[in-house]
This record gives structure tokens, C-alpha cells and sequence, in this order.
């Protein structure tokens, strides 16, 4: 075979014509909101991913305008927003304005069937709609909190199959007929399908200028979505494409880490592709694919990263070649090692009959201590192998993983450390903790820096405080 690299042979190779290749992907934006990424507008540019948004790492805003891939992140962000939306309510005067769950008024959700709550957001929508500029999309969404409850609700509830969406796809629906009365049907109302809204609406058809973005908070991240092994992703991929029956201006909110221990191996590296690839099937315009934000540095968010990039650039390619790609990339001779640990990770996860969202405990994955100090031991010989410090610091970040697993229930201070394991726990918590000094592991848990953790363990050992591993 001709070496490509050398002209000469360059020269004497009949290369295929033509030689243009255009590629338009389905996806109007690639959006993976980790810090590691977005703060590396050149690398994300690289990997085909949407560098940066508003609101997001803004300080790389205008190079990530030259590079390419900037995007205005309010069609594909449906953030919660209600609330300011219904400036003008007063709780005080009338507190049934707010929402009633659990036989007390919340102080941020409003009650979305409410007439004077209904009657403010329509008022503010429509003076936002006079400056609006062309191909707006104005965002509302419910406020991250409980549903309202009232008899209201519950009456248009009954109405529609019995889901609570309906007060959410009740008051968009009557917000897009406004501005289209006023002459703008270019502008679209944007809400979230997600938590309680997730299920759709029976016999109730949805605007045309309405865009729903649906979150798979509640799907199982161990499975791909329809399996039959699955019923709660065979719900939600149900609920998928019924919305997308209701209106075909869908996009997706996604998630990958488990945002209760982020410190844990990646648990679905093998179903990403098969989850992705069904989103992409149901008609996906746009996703945002939640990581951990500001929790940077985790232990192989940098494999996830890359696969996630190249699947939603191509949800056609094998998620397992990507990784075994990215492993062999990245961690050269101790390659086989790392290997050797994630396929330890997915038969753990895979003979685990559980099924877990993205708030799981470590035992819904089935990942124990036993295979955290088995974990241990592999990366042992994955330092010996690697050749290089670059190669050995990767390892070690890596192998941060394995050791958050062998620390178990203690980390959290779930329960204390009994007398006979205090040693054994206590050297295992100082490497744990001199590892994410060394590799500026920020959080353990979101919104949770590493001072927390480490004072839960210390909690569990009987240490005191600010005591030294």
C-alpha cells in the first residue's frame, strides 16, 4: 500500500473522484454542557460540537463566534422561567396564585391555571413580543418544583388523559395563538416536557409555533430507549413519540452523568449510542446534553466527551469502537488495563436487574466495593504499564473511579466506618483525596465541591475536623 504521506506516492495514487463531500447533520445544535469542553472552544469546534452559548463560559464567547459553532442557546435551553413571566401576581394578597402541593403553597411554582396568573404571563409575553426580534423563542417553562395540585389543576388534568402537562400545553398553546394574532407567528413559544410534564396530553392538539423540548430525567440510563427489558424507557420512548406526533419541533435535554455521585465510572458509555440514535429517530432537532457543568475533571468525562461528540455528529456510529478509540488514544500502553476495568464496569451494570436515572445510588448500578477494590488493583497494573508521566497522570485520574467505589457507603457518611476497617478506609479516602487535589477534581456531587466530601469522610471515620487523611 502507497504511504499517503509521501508526495511522491501521493502522486502515483488514483484518488477517487469527485472529491466534495457535503454532510448536513439533523442536528441544528450540539450543545454538551461540560466545563472541560466548553472552556476549550477550539477542541469543541474540533469534535463538531457547539462551542459555547450565552450564559455559558461567555468569556470565550467572541472566539467562539470566529472559530465557528457559537449558538444562541434560548431555542435549545428551555430553562425554567414561569415565574417571571407572571410578574404582576401578588402571593401576599392572593396566595392561591401559588401552587398547592402537599397541603401547602410553594413559593416559586405558580398555579399555571390560575385566571390571574394566566392573565400576567399573557400581558408580559405580548409587551415582550412588540420588541421582539425576528424568530424569537420565548421561553416558558414550569419552574423546577412540584406540580400545583388544586382542584383546578386536577379538573384539567381529567380533561386530558389525566396529565398534568395539560396546564403547561394549555397556557403555551393560548400564549402562541396571542402572538400570532398580533402578526408574529415567527415567534415560538418554547416549554419543557419534563418531571411531571413529561407524560403527554390526551385530545389536546399543540400550536404549530409551539416548540417542546423533552428532558429524559426519569429514563433509566443503563438501557437504550424501546428495549423490552426496559419498561421505564419503554414508557418514556412511548411518551416520545406521542409528543412527537403532537407537534414535530422537538428537541431533547439529555443527560449523562449520575448527578448524585460524579466521582463513580461512567455507567452508560454503552447505551449513550443506542439512546442517542433513538432521539435522532424521532425526529430530533436540537439537544442539550447535560454533564456534570462545573464538576470538571471527572474520572473519564474526557471518554465521554469524545463519544457523545462523534454520536451526535453520526448516531450511526458503534458507540464501543469510539471508546475503545478513545482508550487506545489516549492511554497508549495501558491501554489494556483500562479496557480491562470498563468491561469489569459493564458486566457489573449489565447483570444488575436495577434500573436508575440520572440521581441513582451506587447499589441501583449494582457497583460495589468489591468492584472498586478490584478496580484498585487493575490500576495498579495500568500505572506499571504506562510509559509516560502524561500516560501515568491519565491513569491516576482515571483510576479515581475505581477508588470512590471501594470507599462505598462510607464516602457519603451514610454510616460509620466500624473500628476493624478504619485503617484499610482511612488509606484508601487519603489516595481518593490526594488524587483529586493533584487532577483539580472540583465536585463529588452537584453543586458539592470536594471540601464536603471530605469532611463527610472524615465524619464517618470519627476524625475532627480539618484532621489530615
Amino acid at each position: 500500500m502507497p504511504d499517503l504521506r509521501n508526495p511522491e506516492d501521493l502522486r502515483r495514487k488514483q484518488l477517487p473522484r469527485p472529491l466534495d463531500y457535503t454532510y448536513r447533520p439533523q442536528l441544528e445544535c450540539r450543545l454538551i454542557y461540560y466545563t472541560d469542553i466548553m472552556d476549550q472552544p477550539e477542541f469543541s469546534a474540533r469534535l463538531r460540537v457547539n462551542t459555547t452559548a450565552p450564559g455559558f463560559l461567555s468569556k470565550h464567547e467572541e472566539r467562539a463566534k470566529k472559530i465557528g459553532g457559537f449558538v444562541d442557546s434560548n431555542p435549545y435551553i428551555l430553562v425554567h422561567s414561569v415565574r417571571g413571566w407572571a410578574e404582576g401576581i401578588d402571593p401576599e394578597k392572593d396566595p392561591t396564585v401559588m401552587a398547592w402541593w402537599n397541603d401547602s403553597r410553594l413559593p416559586s411554582q405558580p398555579c399555571l391555571s390560575h385566571p390571574d396568573v394566566i392573565d400576567a404571563v399573557r400581558r408580559n409575553v405580548k409587551a415582550a413580543a412588540e420588541k421582539a426580534s425576528p424568530d424569537s423563542v420565548f421561553r416558558v417553562v414550569q419552574e423546577d418544583a412540584p406540580r400545583c395540585e388544586c382542584d383546578r389543576c386536577r379538573a384539567v388534568w381529567a380533561e386530558h388523559g389525566d396529565a398534568a402537562s395539560a396546564v403547561v400545553i394549555r397556557l403555551v398553546n393560548q400564549l402562541a395563538r396571542d402572538v400570532g394574532e398580533m402578526g408574529r407567528p415567527d415567534i415560538k413559544i418554547g416549554t419543557l416536557a419534563y418531571a411531571w410534564s413529561a407524560g403527554p396530553p390526551e385530545d389536546l392538539p399543540v400550536e404549530p409555533n409551539v416548540r417542546i423540548q423533552f428532558a429524559t430525567y426519569h429514563g433509566c440510563l443503563q438501557h437504550g430507549y424501546g428495549t423490552p427489558d426496559c419498561p421505564t424507557n419503554v414508557k418514556m420512548y412511548r411518551d416520545i413519540l406521542t409528543w412527537k406526533g403532537l407537534r414535530d419541533d422537538l428537541i431533547f435535554w439529555h443527560y449523562t452523568p449520575n448527578f448524585a455521585d460524579y466521582l463513580q465510572p461512567p455507567m452508560n458509555f454503552e447505551s449513550i449510542g443506542p439512546q442517542l440514535r433513538a432521539l435522532h429517530d424521532a425526529g430530533m432537532k436540537g439537544i442539550f446534553l447535560q454533564g456534570p457543568g462545573s464538576g470538571i475533571n471527572l474520572p473519564f468525562a474526557d471518554m465521554m466527551i469524545y463519544v457523545a461528540a462523534h454520536l451526535l455528529w453520526n448516531p450511526d456510529l458503534e458507540p464501543m469502537r469510539l471508546v475503545n478509540e478513545f482508550v487506545d488514544l489516549h492511554y497508549g500502553s495501558a491501554a489494556p488495563q483500562i479496557h480491562e476495568f470498563l468491561a469489569l464496569v459493564s458486566r457489573t451494570i449489565r447483570d444488575n436487574p436495577g434500573h436508575s436515572n440520572c440521581n441513582g445510588h451506587l447499589r441501583e448500578w449494582g457497583l460495589s466495593r468489591e468492584v472498586g477494590l478490584e478496580g484498585i488493583e487493575i490500576f495498579k497494573r495500568a500505572l506499571a504499564s504506562a510509559e509516560t508521566p502524561e500516560a501515568r497522570a491519565r491513569v491516576e485520574k482515571a483510576s479515581v473511579g475505581a477508588y470512590r467505589l471501594a470507599l462505598g457507603e462510607y464516602f457519603k457518611n451514610e454510616k460509620p466506618v466500624p473500628d476493624e476497617k478504619r485503617e484499610a478506609i482511612r488509606n484508601l479516602a487519603r489516595d481518593l483525596f490526594r488524587m483529586t487535589d493533584t487532577h483539580n477534581v472540583a465536585e463529588y456531587f452537584e453543586g458539592r465541591r470536594m471540601e464536603v466530601a471530605k469532611n463527610n469522610m472524615r465524619q464517618a471515620l470519627g476524625m475532627a475536623e480539618d484532621e489530615a487523611f
